[in-house]
């Protein structure tokens, strides 16, 4: 038993070497079916050759489903948990991808967020939350989109996105109709800008909405600070 599982393991990565993904996969199925026995290597190496052979032929549930496995056959201190988990991870993030792509915004925002549930400790994780948050605004849930960009922002306060997020929330509070909150988030926006003129578009509209909100004198602060940075025209 051991001799024959030893020989297809080799036959089967000779096929995904030569991109006979095919053949590969099913030749691997065959292994882990039959030799449901045999040594942890042999089936964790079958599983990670579905799993790869899948994310090559954008099969990405599939993908999915077989690095699921590779995890559930590793040890926990193994080298190789990081790249299964990232490997994982694209293949869920795969998926939001192709339901933004076909127009639902829904499960696309329910790809990106299982990466977090299923593969929290991934490098892809932060992105996949952004783009839910995304995904979110396009379906006009401004409600799902505030708590998922929140969450970004908490547990992500360095990531490169982090103004990007802050831009997105200062939208997504505007269309709420919180003109507090939004002005807060403007406030933000302009605090966190690199750019002179974005600073003073977001002020200038931070102090529009503390108006509206007849927030008197924060609109007076936020005005001032204006003035002060900004004396001409």
């Amino acid at each position: 038993h051991e001799h024959a599982a030893a020989t297809l393991a080799a036959s089967i990565d000779d096929l995904y070497e030569m991109k006979e993904y095919a053949p590969a996969i099913a030749t691997a199925r065959l292994l882990i079916e039959r030799y449901p026995e045999s040594d942890v290597a042999l089936r964790r190496s079958a599983w990670t050759v579905v799993a790869n052979a899948s994310l090559d032929t954008a099969d990405y549930p599939q993908a999915e489903q077989a690095y699921a496995q590779v995890l559930e056959l590793t040890p926990d201190g193994d080298a190789s948990r990081q790249v299964t988990v990232d490997n994982l991870a694209a293949a869920i993030y795969k998926q939001g991808e192709q339901a933004n792509v076909a127009g639902d915004h829904r499960a696309a925002a329910n790809h990106f967020l299982r990466v977090a549930q299923t593969a929290p400790a991934s490098k892809i994780r932060p992105l996949a939350e952004y783009d839910a948050g995304a995904a979110l605004i396009a379906l006009e849930d401004w409600t799902g989109a505030a708590d998922v960009l929140e969450s970004f922002r908490e547990k992500h306060p360095d990531h490169e996105l982090k103004r990007d997020a802050t831009k997105q929330m200062a939208f997504v509070r505007k269309k709420e109709g919180d003109q507090n909150r939004a002005a807060e988030e403007y406030e933000r926006v302009a605090a966190e800008a690199v750019e002179p003129e974005a600073r003073r578009e977001a002020l200038l509209v931070a102090g529009e909405l503390y108006e509206n909100a007849k927030a008197v004198d924060r609109a007076l602060a936020v005005q001032l600070a204006y003035v002060a940075e900004f004396p001409d025209p």
